[in-house]
This record gives structure tokens, C-alpha cells and sequence, in this order.
């Protein structure tokens, strides 16, 4: 998609998660990235992600794993918990899209003797619409 809520670029069309303003089925390929963790409404974004995607499209999401007490150490001191509406795992990512381990074609999670630090989580799966 070519929508972003800021940019610099001209490239870049701004617009809202929520309200995309695109048909259904317009795209083979969505890319959202460290995007969903501030969104206020998660499961309307998630849902026009979908939507605008075509039925076995490609849907690629990315966040930053915080562990529960990121916040409370003074590695952000300017980021409070409540910045967060969501936080990015690959057990958050599935339950939001329906999807599992099966479905996914690739999946870069934190390691578990990791689940303390901070890290990148993506997920890259098909549409499951259609």
C-alpha cells in the first residue's frame, strides 16, 4: 500500500488504517510495518488489511516485541507503557489474523530465552479471505 499516516515523501499518500481508501481486493501484496502497536482500534485496521487484500494475497506484518518490563528500566525513558495499544508477538499477530504456524510462509520470532529483550517480530502469510 502506498498509505501512510506521516511522511516526507511525495510517494507516499497519507491516509488511516482504519478507513482505507482502496476496493476490496486491490492489492497481491500489504506490508505493515511497527505500525499496529499504536493503532486504537486494532481489529478494524486488521480487518481492512484483509480486506484490501486479495483472497490468497500476501500479508506481511512487523512490530517490536517489548518485554512486559521494557518500560520500567531506563532503556525508553520517553516511551510509557500506555504509548502501546498492542504488542507485537507472533501468538498477537496470529490471533489477530486467525492464522498459525501452518500457515505462515516465513516468521522471524523472538527466541525464548530472548522473551526478556527488546526485538523484531514478522510475520508473512497468505489471505485467508476467499
Amino acid at each position: 500500500m502506498d498509505e501512510d499516516l506521516i511522511s516526507y515523501s511525495p510517494l507516499i499518500k497519507l491516509g488511516d488504517i482504519c478507513n482505507i481508501k482502496k476496493k476490496s481486493d486491490s492489492f497481491d501484496l500489504v506490508v505493515c510495518g511497527w505500525t499496529l502497536e499504536f493503532v486504537t482500534n486494532i481489529n478494524k485496521a486488521v480487518n481492512e488489511i484483509k480486506r484490501v487484500t486479495k483472497p490468497r494475497g500476501i500479508i506481511a506484518i512487523g512490530g517490536m516485541h517489548h518485554p512486559k518490563n521494557y518500560y520500567s528500566t531506563k532503556n525508553n525513558i520517553r516511551k510509557k507503557n500506555y504509548d502501546r495499544k498492542w504488542h507485537a508477538s507472533i501468538e498477537n499477530i496470529f490471533k489477530l489474523f486467525g492464522i498459525s504456524h501452518k500457515d505462515c510462509l516465513f516468521k522471524s520470532e523472538i527466541n525464548v530465552k530472548d522473551k526478556d529483550t527488546r526485538g523484531e517480530v514478522v510475520v508473512i502469510f497468505k489471505n485467508k479471505k476467499g
